[in-house]
C-alpha cells in the first residue's frame, strides 16, 4: 500500500457486533414486522416477495416501500427503530483498538444514518469514525454494488488498493477483492477469517495490513 497509511471501511451490522447479539436479534424481529407491514405478505408469500424485491431491487424492505407506494426513508426508519443503548453494551477494547489506527477510519453501511450512527454511539467509538456513509449515499445502488464502493472510497479518500474492508458480507467480500482491496472477513462461520472486530485487530495478520505493531 506504498508510504500512505491505509483506510479502514468498517461494515457495521454483523460486523461491529455479532449477527447472533441481542441487537442483532431485535434488528431481524423489527424487519420482518415492517416488511408484513409493508407488504400485507407473511409465510411462504412473504418469502417469496422478500426474494423477488431483494433480486429486483439489491434490499428488500426499499422494494417493499416502493412497490406498495410507501415512503422509503420512513420505511427504512421504521425497520431500524430499535433501542441501540439498551440492545449494545459500550467496547472500550475496541474504541482502544480503532484508536490506534493510523488511517482514515469510516462506517460503511445498508442501512440509515439514524441506525449506523445509534450503533457507533452504542458502542462508545463514534469519535473513533472519521465520516459515516450510510444507505441514504447511495440508495438506488446499494451494497455490494460498484456505485456503493465509488461512494465509499471517496469518503475514505483511498483509492482500493490503500483500503481494506472489515465485512461479514460474503457477496460484498467478493466484489471488495475483484476491485483490488484487501478484506478482512468478520462471522462465526467457518469460512471467515476471524469470529469478530477485535479478535481482527489483534491479529498479527491484519495490524501489518494496517501498519500497525503488535498489540500493546
Amino acid at each position: 500500500m506504498g508510504g500512505i497509511a491505509p483506510g479502514v471501511i468498517l461494515d457495521v451490522d454483523g460486523t461491529l457486533y455479532s449477527t447472533s447479539s441481542a441487537c442483532a436479534v431485535a434488528l431481524r424481529q423489527r424487519h420482518r414486522e415492517i416488511f408484513i407491514r409493508t407488504t400485507g405478505l407473511d409465510g411462504d408469500d412473504g418469502m417469496r416477495e422478500y426474494a423477488r424485491l431483494t433480486d429486483r431491487y439489491g434490499l428488500a424492505l426499499v422494494g417493499a416501500a416502493i412497490v406498495n407506494g410507501h415512503d422509503v426513508d420512513a420505511v427504512l426508519g421504521a425497520a431500524h427503530d430499535i433501542d441501540h443503548g439498551t440492545l449494545i453494551d459500550p467496547s472500550p477494547g475496541l474504541r482502544r483498538r480503532l484508536t490506534e489506527v493510523p488511517g482514515p477510519i469510516i462506517a460503511w453501511s445498508n442501512a440509515p444514518s439514524a441506525h449506523v450512527e445509534g450503533v457507533l454511539v452504542a458502542l462508545g467509538i463514534r469519535e473513533t469514525i472519521d465520516a459515516v456513509v450510510p444507505l441514504e449515499r447511495f440508495r438506488n445502488h446499494p451494497k455490494p454494488s460498484r456505485r456503493s464502493f465509488s461512494v465509499a472510497l471517496e469518503h475514505l479518500g483511498r483509492n482500493p488498493s490503500q483500503a481494506v474492508l472489515f465485512e461479514d458480507s460474503p457477496s460484498t467480500l467478493k466484489r471488495a477483492r475483484e476491485l483490488g482491496m484487501a478484506t478482512v472477513a468478520i462471522g462465526l462461520d467457518a469460512a471467515m477469517d476471524y469470529p469478530d472486530i477485535d479478535a481482527a485487530l489483534d491479529a498479527p495478520r491484519v495490524r501489518g495490513m494496517l501498519g500497525l505493531g503488535p498489540p500493546g
